[in-house]
């Protein structure tokens, strides 16, 4: 697996969460199958964000996750990959371990139904950012990352927030979250926090689809495509009675997007 820009991934989520509490953001997306046995997922905020900040994150042999800054008057921020199915077989990850939560230990969203792989990429951790990539191997068909932050330490309360996006058809099409830091009884940090960003590609893909390693061609009559709507933010956590406004929510994301590197 080759290196990228470690940072950008956490940085440009932070750029696409701020205004979780102000608006409802829109994002167009799409799903194809652009060859034989290879899954392609693309969505673009519809909102222009300035961020200059680019993502490539190689997972040789099994394809690509990008993240593109916006330009404006040519596109929004863009969020992406383009991956083999093998990525969603059991053997393809028989070193790293199934779980339902996120680094800090709280649940992953609830649409998260099935255990995903947390699979950890050392060599492509700083002192600042670590990582965490997760796929599903059973029914659902989840693609998702985590940014630890170390940033994200001891002066930050127990609150979580998340963001989904639905499409017309109430599906699911992406969600990112900012979690808290996992911190024991006395209060000090065990895991530091960060963000999250993931989708579910099961409710576009064939009803006979099966992940191979064989060169299936995967049957698309066309690209699936259309646009998604952000719900009303989630506010979890030991600490959340803490939100009271939308205030207290704008000052909670700015404080998290201000510590991201």
């Amino acid at each position: 697996m080759k290196a990228f820009n470690k940072l950008a991934l956490g940085l440009s989520l932070a750029a696409w969460a701020v205004g979780f509490a102000a608006c409802k953001p829109q994002i167009k997306w799409m799903v194809t199958a652009p060859e034989e046995n290879r899954i392609a997922f693309a969505a673009e905020l519809l909102k222009t964000i300035d961020w200059g900040m680019d993502a490539n994150l190689k997972l040789d042999p099994y394809g690509e996750l990008y993240l593109r800054s916006q330009i404006p008057d040519v596109h929004g921020l863009q969020f992406g990959f383009g991956l083999q199915t093998a990525v969603f077989l059991k053997d393809t990850w028989v070193d790293y371990k199934s779980t339902f939560a996120l680094p800090n230990d709280q649940p992953m969203p609830g649409w998260v139904t099935t255990p995903v792989v947390d699979v950890v990429i050392p060599k492509l951790n700083t002192k600042e950012v670590s990582w965490h990539l997760y796929f599903s191997t059973e029914k659902q068909y989840v693609v998702g990352v985590a940014a630890v932050i170390t940033r994200v330490g001891s002066d930050f309360d127990q609150i979580d927030v998340g963001m989904p996006f639905y499409d017309a058809d109430k599906r699911l099409v992406l969600q990112i979250n900012f979690f808290s830091p996992k911190k024991d009884a006395a209060g000090n940090v065990l895991v530091p926090g960060g963000a999250f960003i993931a989708t579910d590609l099961a409710p576009f893909l064939p009803a006979d689809f099966r992940p191979s390693r064989n060169g299936e061609i995967i049957n698309f009559a066309n690209a699936l495509a259309g646009n998604a709507t952000a719900a009303e933010p989630q506010i979890s956590g030991a600490d959340k009675d803490k939100i009271h406004s939308k205030k207290d929510l704008n000052e909670l994301i700015k404080k998290y997007t201000s510590a991201l590197p």
